[in-house]
């Protein structure tokens, strides 16, 4: 078995655990509903994710797609920490990556030419002229909040989040937005199709999610993330094409799920004995919850994500530090038609990816 070190900075510890212990006093405080509720949306703001491990450091050597082996994958650069009094985010392109392998070689939005503010304000109105006659401007303008308005705005710093390159191959520059949605929650992606007569925009619906990267050709593949908001408590990770961007693969995971420290070759595992659990943390916590419970309207113990009858199976993708007694593999397990969901017994989280024990299950040759 290949196992490949993935390099991360943690956050301060003493931070770290401060956040924890104020839910664990919240969840024990006798409170009315909406008192509740308010402090949990609260602390959920100040410690939303898995804080204790953002990805840093070098890019990791890439194989052919075809290959989905460890070092497939890549630690993405980028700043660990956002403003001040702005929460951290997870590196959503690593998790990408991690949950949809294929990605790996494929180019982030981010490491695209960033377009210039002076080039932006020359083609406005072109832009503008592209995006009033496409069909998402007749279903999401308003004149409560004009989205292309306030993208070209200046007080909006409208040249974050555009970026432009040649992404359907057709040897015109296009140009992409991805990033906040401005008149609603959340992200939205809208990409300009260059050609000869100046832009076109081919989507039939504003895209609620956060491209990350893009499979140049014709046509092209995107792999987004929807961020969860608020308080929800997941993201899902996306493949698709212009068409739906959703199409060709959903995968949820928690905000709070740890990533693996150490990368292996994936590797095929069924269910040893009569049930499998799948945690958000490589480490035993069955501990009920009664605050997250009422608000999940499920009950929630410890870091149980969720559990499966023998059936169920998937691909181990990494695990804890070698040489622990007590072995932890992080996992992804099958979905669609033939998946887990019809193994699910309990579900307080809809989730396709997590930690389980190595004594629960039986890697397979």
């Amino acid at each position: 078995m290949t196992i490949t070190k993935v390099s991360y900075t943690a956050l301060s510890s003493l931070v770290v655990s401060f956040l924890n212990s104020l839910r664990e006093v919240i969840g024990k405080m006798k409170l009315s509903k909406t008192g509740s509720l308010a402090l949990f949306l609260c602390v959920s703001w100040l410690c939303p994710l898995d804080s204790s491990v953002i990805a840093e450091g070098e890019y990791w050597p890439a194989k052919s797609p075809e290959a989905f082996a460890p070092d497939f994958l890549r630690a993405i650069p980028g700043k660990d920490f956002v403003d001040d009094n702005e929460r951290v985010e997870p590196d959503y392109p690593l998790i990408l990556r991690l949950l949809f392998q294929e990605t790996a070689t494929w180019t982030l939005i981010d490491q695209m030419p960033k377009s210039e503010k002076a080039s932006l304000v020359r083609m406005e109105g072109e832009l503008r002229s592209a995006y009033l006659g496409s069909e998402i401007s007749r279903q999401h303008e308003s004149e409560g909040c004009s989205f292309i308005n306030r993208l070209f705005d200046d007080i909006n710093d409208f040249a974050y989040g555009f970026h432009q390159a040649d992404i359907d191959s057709d040897g015109m520059e296009d140009i992409i937005y991805s990033g906040n949605a401005l008149c609603s929650e959340g992200d939205v992606t809208i990409i300009w199709f260059g050609n000869e007569n100046g832009f076109i925009i081919r989507q039939k619906s504003l895209w609620q999610v956060r491209t990350l990267s893009i499979l140049p050709g014709n046509p092209p593949r995107l792999g987004s993330v929807a961020v969860g908001c608020c308080a929800d408590p997941h993201d899902e990770y996306l493949l698709g094409t212009l068409i739906n961007p959703r199409m060709q693969g959903q995968r949820r995971i928690t905000k709070d799920t740890a990533i693996p420290e150490f990368l292996i070759d994936p590797t095929r595992f069924r269910i040893r004995g009569e049930e499998l659990v799948l945690r958000s943390r490589p480490e035993s916590n069955d501990k009920y919850k009664d605050l997250a419970s009422g608000f999940m309207a499920n009950a929630v113990f410890g870091n149980i994500l969720s559990k499966y009858l023998p059936g169920c199976g998937g691909i181990c993708l990494g695990m804890e530090k070698p040489g622990k007694s007590n072995l932890w593999y992080f996992v992804l397990l099958d979905d669609g038609n033939d998946g887990c969901e019809r193994f699910r017994t309990h579900s307080p989280f809809e989730v396709t990816a997590g930690w389980v024990q190595a004594s629960s299950i039986i890697l397979l040759k």
